[in-house]
């Protein structure tokens, strides 16, 4: 961790009374095993495959920063504005959106590996983006994944190599890519399932 992201994780500990470095550098070597530096948070992962991931935040205005380990520096996201947006669809589609989307992910959960599953902010979006509104959850679950596969299939169409990124734009926030994990590889396997 950086200089810089290490003063600013302290200086948002000290607004809440926690030291957050010393505090995460302690709990590291209590629990080597079971404290782990993620990409933007660390996980702590207790008993029967229960872990929670603590994200280090710091208030910009309408957004938060939060850190970012490959960058090296602190990141804006949108949280509350993703949220608003799923409710508008929820209501949109008469609460049906939030059911077809746990179907979609309780089916990645089963059928893709961890190593390759679409992060769910990121499928998320791809279903909110292609959700189809159909007299009952069934319809709109096939009409939806129907719809997904297209879209899928057109990002892809776009990228020449395996390395190759396609761009997802979090519609809550202009310019993050929240396909930016993910290449031409990987999203066709999580095509094919």
């Amino acid at each position: 961790m950086s200089n810089e992201v290490t003063g600013r994780l302290a200086a948002a500990g000290k607004l809440i009374g926690i030291d957050v470095p010393d505090h995460l550098s302690l709990m590291r070597r209590l629990n080597k095993d079971r404290v782990k530096t993620k990409e933007r948070c660390v996980r702590i992962d207790y008993a029967n495959d229960l872990d929670v991931d603590v994200v280090p935040a710091l208030q910009n205005g309408d957004w938060i920063k939060i850190p970012s380990k490959r960058d090296k520096e602190w990141t804006s996201t949108n949280p509350a504005g993703f949220t608003k947006w799923c409710n508008e669809i929820e209501a949109e589609s008469k609460q049906d959106f939030s059911r077809v989307a746990k179907i979609i992910k309780y089916w990645r959960d089963q059928n893709v590996g961890k190593g390759t599953a679409t992060k769910s902010i990121l499928l998320t979006t791809l279903i909110g983006k292609s959700y189809q509104d159909k007299a009952s959850i069934a319809e709109s679950l096939v009409e939806t994944v129907k719809a997904m596969i297209a879209d899928i299939e057109w990002l892809l169409m776009s990228l020449f190599n395996d390395d190759d990124v396609p761009y997802v734009e979090n519609p809550s926030l202009s310019g993050e890519n929240l396909a930016r994990n993910r290449n031409n590889k990987r999203q066709h396997s999580f095509l094919i399932g």
